[in-house]
């Protein structure tokens, strides 16, 4: 499940045309309740071929993230169930039986799988903890490693070239000095200091199905090499 995530499943049986409300509802609970934080993809059926209309709609409502991971089936129940199973999905007919127990149903699948969450949240934490070495996923204050889009725009890399920033005037300073590499290195653990001791952020690379934090040897060489490249960029502004 921490690898993988859930897949999710939603079904609506009726003509959106004569219950929209209900339709709207149906695939919004699906989407926005139902669905832990870590699911994989969400599967919306529906036998109703006119609900073609309304889809476009919906799917502009939903957030991004639940944009991408959503699928959606539109066709008999036999067609339904043949589409999941090209999925790897296999759906019980039961799923389409059109009796008054449909609604209790899914108001009882929604809280065990917001108690699957509440467990997978609990589970989770000690991972999410700024002394963990390693994290299932990471927080918003860590910094991630390497150049992908994701870490251009992650908050904690925002903040980490922030403090650089602030700090790079005193590297200028420090160099060509007497004391020059050592003033540098101190520099360096300051930031690494702060960013343990006040933000909490740990220095995450990937690995395979999750992130290890780095030692603090390698932490310390890339905010010196942080600090380097900013300063030679100023220094060739200055001329």
């Amino acid at each position: 499940m921490q690898q993988k995530g859930i897949v999710t499943v939603g079904y609506h049986g009726g003509q959106w045309k004569s219950s929209p409300l209900h339709f709207i509802r149906a695939l919004s609970v699906f989407s926005m309740t139902a669905a832990p934080i870590h699911y994989v993809s969400f599967h919306f059926l529906c036998t109703d071929s006119s609900s073609n209309d309304i889809i476009p709609i919906v799917r502009n409502l939903l957030p991004k993230d639940s944009r991408t991971r959503a699928r959606w089936h539109i066709g008999s129940s036999l067609e339904l169930e043949y589409a999941m199973r090209t999925f790897g999905i296999d759906v019980s007919r039961q799923l389409f039986l059109d009796d008054q127990g449909a609604e209790q149903r899914i108001e009882e699948d929604i809280r065990r799988r917001q108690q699957r969450d509440d467990e997978w949240r609990r589970s989770e934490a000690p991972y999410r903890e700024s002394t963990s070495p390693i994290a299932l996923s990471p927080n918003p204050q860590d910094i991630l490693m390497g150049r992908s889009k994701i870490a251009a725009t992650w908050s904690g890399n925002v903040a980490y070239h922030k403090l650089i920033e602030q700090r790079v005037h005193r590297y200028l300073d420090a160099q060509g000095g007497s004391s020059d590499r050592i003033d540098k290195t101190l520099i360096s653990l300051e930031i690494l200091l702060l960013l343990r001791n006040q933000y909490q952020s740990r220095f995450l690379t990937r690995e395979n199905t999750t992130w290890v934090v780095i030692d603090d040897s390698e932490a310390q060489k890339k905010i010196s090499r942080s600090l380097r490249l900013l300063a030679k960029e100023i220094g060739n502004r200055l001329g």
